[in-house]
């Protein structure tokens, strides 16, 4: 099967973290391409994209916190839904041996505007490690590293196969807002309610 040029696109990325039990990010494109794209190279791209963000700050995360998988979805314009196109296992990994993790409820928060002003991106990762905090805020060197992953979320992916417009898919007005560039991180650790391994479940 196939992903035919200019469609919506929406994927989740699934991190294993020991600590919470479920880590989950999503994320919408546009793609651009010339012609129609397979969805095996669809998954590619995406993964690609997402790995990369990863990348700016993976020394702030231990090895055991891991991109287990991402999947996919694209916009079916005569039903209004999203049709699965399928799923690929993840290859990112962090990078520091070492389990001195903060809570599961620490998020780090990375937000970004759209071209509409009333709707915007909110990316919270996963708990990073104690390195990653200094003097009850987020340390200098994990700010930059937020930030860098900040100006990747933000920009056009150009991935192998396509190019894919980032942004966030909005419900009440059924349509695709394309991130605009502003935006930024914040200094202080944000929070969600992700529950231990076991718990609650």
């Amino acid at each position: 099967m196939t992903v035919a040029d200019n469609s919506i696109i929406r994927a989740a990325a699934h991190f294993i973290d020991p600590t919470a039990s479920d880590v989950v990010n999503v994320f919408h494109f546009v793609m651009d391409s010339v012609g129609d794209v397979s969805e095996a190279n669809v998954l590619i791209d995406i993964r690609g994209y997402i790995q990369g963000l990863m990348s700016h700050v993976q020394t702030f995360y231990g090895t055991d916190q891991e991109l287990d998988e991402v999947l996919a979805w694209v916009r079916n314009t005569t039903t209004n839904q999203w049709d699965f196109i399928g799923s690929i296992a993840g290859t990112w990994a962090g990078t520091t041996a070492s389990t001195e993790r903060l809570p599961a409820q620490n998020a780090p928060q990375v937000n970004a505007n759209t071209t509409n002003a009333h709707s915007h991106g909110r990316k919270y990762l996963m708990a990073p490690l104690e390195t990653a905090t200094s003097a009850g805020g987020l340390a200098g060197a994990f700010q930059t590293s937020l930030t860098s992953y900040f100006s990747s979320l933000v920009a056009t992916h150009v991935g192998s196969f396509a190019e894919y417009a980032v942004g966030v898919w909005s419900e009440k007005l059924q349509n695709f807002l394309q991130f605009s560039g502003g935006g930024g991180i914040r200094s202080l650790m944000g929070t969600q309610r992700r529950r231990k391994v076991g718990v609650g479940e």
